[in-house]
């Protein structure tokens, strides 16, 4: 019924932790640098076949789930037209799947309140220094789920969100 931790998935064969690790990364890489938006998609959709891979082999697995809702919720923090597509499918596969776990209860609440912020004009010929803050209905002071903060890390909410390595100073 569970994967073991030395299974791999999918086309870059990732094993459980590897999936984590690599959704964890990407959403690092791109809170950092939005510029990087379609390499951070096209990452995701390979993690994201591993996660299909995975559950496939174990339909039962509870860290199936957990990892679906990392991938949607990468999905929904990229600023581009194809990331916010795959993020509206892979809820709805968290849904058809997964609806009563908890991540398909967390996701149900999240997307109810949620409110994404307009995506650019133009993605490509933005500099990576103007790319705006990762959007949250919060406000600016809400951490992200990948472990580095919007802007500033007070109010963060009650959660499993980590705290990033100091930067200068901080």
């Amino acid at each position: 019924m569970l994967a073991p931790a030395d299974e791999y998935f999918g086309p870059l064969k990732l094993s459980i932790l590897g999936i984590r690790n690599t959704i964890h990364d990407l959403g690092a890489r791109y809170d950092v640098n939005h510029a990087i938006w379609h390499q951070t998609y096209s990452s995701a959709q390979l993690t994201e076949r591993a996660i299909h891979d995975w559950e496939k082999r174990y339909p039962h697995d509870g860290q199936v789930p957990k990892a679906i809702y990392l991938i949607q919720r990468l999905y929904t923090k990229v600023l581009s037209q194809e990331a916010r597509d795959r993020a509206n499918y892979t809820a709805k596969w968290m849904f058809a799947d997964y609806a009563q776990s908890p991540q398909g209860r967390q996701l149900k609440k999240t997307l109810a309140v949620e409110h994404l912020a307009p995506l650019p004009a133009l993605q490509d010929a933005a500099p990576a220094s103007a790319a705006p803050a990762y959007p949250s209905e919060f406000g600016p002071n809400y951490k992200s789920d990948f472990g580095t903060p919007a802007t500033s890390p007070s109010a963060a909410p009650a959660g499993p969100a980590t705290s990033p390595a100091p930067a200068s100073g901080s």
